[in-house]
């Protein structure tokens, strides 16, 4: 759905993204992965429209992205920063009717879909700005869903870009932000996700994207050799992957350094 070739950018006298090469697939949660500034989010911004790269091309579908009008865009992709809520005061409803709006929906239908698919039923009357940051979270992710309330529309496949949806949420939503953007890709759309935790990226992924100092260091479906090499050769920790027996899903015990930590009983 989303291709993008050769993609360099330079920020601030600094080049953060370099030769990038990546698809972004329908009926897929593409998951990137990689080190505090490895230029992840650029990235999502670069795909999504919000930035213009230095170099390279992103088609949607088989248009420029760049081709593409802001209601347009609007219609076809939606995008939860990592950063950025409201300085006025407005109530969950308002802030989900935004991506309603932009989706061409009727609020009032839109908004309280989006809301039950992020467990906030109900939820419409609260103010925003009382909310806890967790909160605030999934009512952005809700506002997300409002904008591309069907994985597929009219004018093809639509796509849902998330950065680090799971920052200041417990475990258990955690895992119900993530199965309500599967839900998304499962039903036709494109998902790419900026997430640190490891383990949630050999949960949900479909593929999983290494990026370190801007650069795709390596990728993959998500396996436990994937993901040694990752903690050994992006984090340079010691660390094991294997498979969980029930469902045979990868996961990651990441390990302190030799000398970090004592043995136990010594």
């Amino acid at each position: 759905m989303i291709t993008a070739t050769g993609l360099s950018l330079d920020r601030a006298c600094r080049r953060v993204l370099d030769d990038i090469w990546v698809e972004v697939t329908a009926g897929r949660v593409t998951v990137a992965v990689g080190p505090n500034g490895a230029g992840k989010s650029t990235l999502l911004k670069v795909l999504s429209g919000e930035l213009r790269p230095g170099e390279g091309t992103v088609l949607l579908g088989d248009r420029p992205l760049a081709g593409f009008g802001p209601r347009a865009l609007a219609r076809r992709r939606a995008v939860l920063p990592q950063h950025g809520a409201p300085t006025f005061p407005l109530t969950v409803h308002e802030i989900v009717a935004l991506g309603a709006r932009a989706a061409g929906e009727r609020p009032a239908e839109a908004v309280e879909r989006a809301l039950a698919a992020v467990g906030l039923a109900g939820w419409g009357g609260r103010s925003y700005a009382r909310l806890s940051g967790g909160e605030r979270q999934r009512v952005q992710l809700a506002r997300a869903l409002a904008q591309v309330p069907r994985p597929v529309g009219d004018d093809g496949p639509r796509a849902l870009f998330l950065d680090e949806p799971t920052s200041n949420l417990d475990l258990a939503r955690q895992i119900e932000v993530l199965e309500a953007a599967r839900r998304f890709a499962r039903g036709g759309g494109a998902v790419f996700v900026v997430l640190h935790d490891l383990n949630l990226a050999a949960e949900f992924a479909d593929a999983v994207v290494v990026i370190a100092a801007g650069r795709i260091v390596d990728r993959g479906a998500p396996t436990p050799a994937l993901f040694e090499r990752v903690v050994a050769d992006v984090y340079d920790l010691p660390g094991a992957a294997s498979r969980m027996p029930a469902f045979g899903t990868a996961y990651v015990l990441p390990q302190a350094r030799a000398g970090a930590r004592p043995a136990i009983g010594r």
